[in-house]
């Protein structure tokens, strides 16, 4: 931000500023659930700073089913993934172009969530996913909320990263579940 500030960009460093308290604002929050609606939001507002910094190299789109939006979700479950795409599916190839997918839909009676980039990936054999703290909590509260909940994870070196998670949707917050 200070960059645009020297050259001028007013206008663009407002809207980053503005993205970046709405950031604060949700992250700072202390219930334990959000809807759907307020995650995609806290994403395209997280996706939108990314894009202030790496301009041309990273685009995205989040598209959700209407009757996704009001259901409830642990809090900041998506950013980690997210923020993975952006880190290790991006930054380490200088001047790649990457593209990040975000999709809620429901299918039989459940939420279907995808996070899905076109970036570096990387070899499943040879990472160990439960090393990553953000990865782990996100896994782990969704079990929590759900114990019936399934998460995959794919990719190829090369080929980008898919995320996929499946829960039970739930509309009221249950007080018995804290995650």
């Amino acid at each position: 931000m200070i960059a645009m500030l020297y050259d001028g960009k007013f206008e663009q460093m407002e809207k980053a500023l503005y993205n970046l308290s709405d950031l604060l604002h949700y992250v700072l929050r202390k219930d334990d659930f959000s809807r759907i609606e307020e995650e995609l939001s806290f994403l395209n507002a997280y996706l939108m700073l990314q894009k202030e910094r790496f301009t041309d190299r990273l685009s995205f789109s989040i598209e959700a089913e209407k009757e996704t939006l009001s259901a409830l979700i642990p809090r900041l479950l998506l950013q980690p993934f997210v923020e993975n795409s952006v880190i290790h599916g991006m930054e380490p190839i200088s001047n790649y172009k990457c593209f990040i997918a975000i999709n809620t839909s429901i299918k039989d009676g459940k939420i279907l969530i995808r996070i899905k980039d076109d970036g570096a990936g990387f070899d499943l054999n040879k990472t160990d996913i439960s090393s990553s703290i953000g990865i782990s909590n996100s896994i782990n509260r969704v079990r929590i909320m759900d114990p019936e909940s399934s998460i995959s994870i794919t990719s190829a070196e090369g080929q980008g990263c898919t995320i996929d998670i499946s829960m039970k949707i739930q509309k009221e917050k249950n007080e018995n579940t804290h995650c």
